[in-house]
């Protein structure tokens, strides 16, 4: 009877273990500028925008977004996308399409010259507006950090006078 308890007990100590090994998180943090330099060099990426987070960056490039955190081990940890297209665009995208941000990359020279203001509306209704500073790349939050269907998004783009003078729903096929 003494052997059959201390089996027991040996067996849910080993149980216990392993259980508790299998839940353990995987810690990871953002990366320092050195490291993002390091993965733009080794991926190929000029960066257009980055935002930091708690435990990673958001990076939009020229046709690209990633998502990069740090591990333990000092090793990249990423998840990212790419894709083509015409010099006459505005790129609407995230890393996944239930995200709580939204990118935004401008490749059109008409809205970088005379955008003044954009407006971001996500697929629950809630938006926000940013001024431009002629920059190609903006990185969005939803304002309440919810996640949000990025390919619902819609941006719009302002001039000074506070004309529309674009709007990713009307070139929506």
């Amino acid at each position: 009877m003494k052997t059959k308890i201390i089996l027991f007990l040996l067996g849910l100590v080993i149980l216990t273990s392993c259980a508790a090994h299998g839940n353990q998180q995987v810690r990871v943090r953002t990366p320092t500028e050195q490291e993002l330099e390091r993965f733009l060099s080794t991926e190929g990426v000029k960066a257009l925008a980055v935002k930091n987070y708690k435990d990673h960056a958001i990076i939009l490039g020229d046709h690209s977004v990633y998502t990069l955190s740090i591990t333990a081990d000092n090793e990249f940890q990423y998840v990212g996308s790419s894709w083509s297209g015409g010099p006459d665009r505005i790129d609407v995208t995230a890393v996944a399409q239930e995200t709580p941000f939204i990118g935004v990359i401008i490749h059109r020279n008409d809205v970088l010259e005379n955008g003044n203001k954009m407006k971001i509306i996500f697929a629950d209704g809630n938006s926000v507006e940013e001024i431009m500073h002629h920059e190609k790349a903006y990185i969005v939050d939803h304002p309440l950090g919810k996640q949000t269907n990025s390919s619902k998004a819609i941006v719009e783009v302002f001039n000074e006078k506070g004309e529309m003078i674009y709007s990713s729903d009307i070139h929506k096929n």
